[in-house]
């Protein structure tokens, strides 16, 4: 039986923490289909799932398509442990934690052996569950299109 090691991490933000889970039922059922059926999900597994998201962001048809937030239920604001791990990854890539002689199996024990727990990670403020974003930003962004850059739109993001 293979032994894992356990270990108790605090995460703490330095920076403010933007939302990326879009609010506009419009949008949300546009992004579940793109990653859905990459993913070979049923139209009936992309509804679910886009319903699941709808309610977890507070999707409003009132929003703008360009408003994203994050995801929350009745205790309050939280991350998946998949974006946690994503955030673990991106760290060790960009220490080239993956380069040189035995990166693969690194990289295999990193995607296939690497767990973070509990499912949901409650964003936290002197040790209580935030339950509400702090405010929200709108700013200019800059997309890349299949037409070319388009910039100067404004984006509102909850944090």
């Amino acid at each position: 039986m293979v032994e894992f090691e356990k270990y108790n991490v605090k995460i703490e933000f330095t920076r403010r923490v933007v939302g990326a889970i879009p609010k506009n039922p419009e949008v949300i059922d546009a992004w579940v289909k793109a990653r859905g059926k990459k993913a070979g999900r049923t139209p009936k597994q992309l509804e679910e799932l886009k319903k699941m998201i709808e309610e977890q962001v507070g999707a409003d048809e009132e929003a703008e398509k360009r408003w994203v937030g994050f995801k929350q239920d009745e205790k309050g604001i939280f991350l998946e442990d998949r974006n946690v791990k994503a955030m673990l990854r991106e760290s060790a890539n960009t220490l080239d934690a993956f380069r040189g002689k035995g990166a693969v199996a690194r990289r295999q024990t990193f995607q296939h052996g690497l767990f973070v727990e509990p499912a949901r990670i409650y964003f936290r403020r002197d040790g209580e569950i935030i339950r509400e974003p702090d405010g929200q930003q709108e700013r200019t962004i800059h997309v890349i299109t299949p037409l070319g850059p388009k910039g100067h739109d404004k984006a509102r993001r909850l944090y």
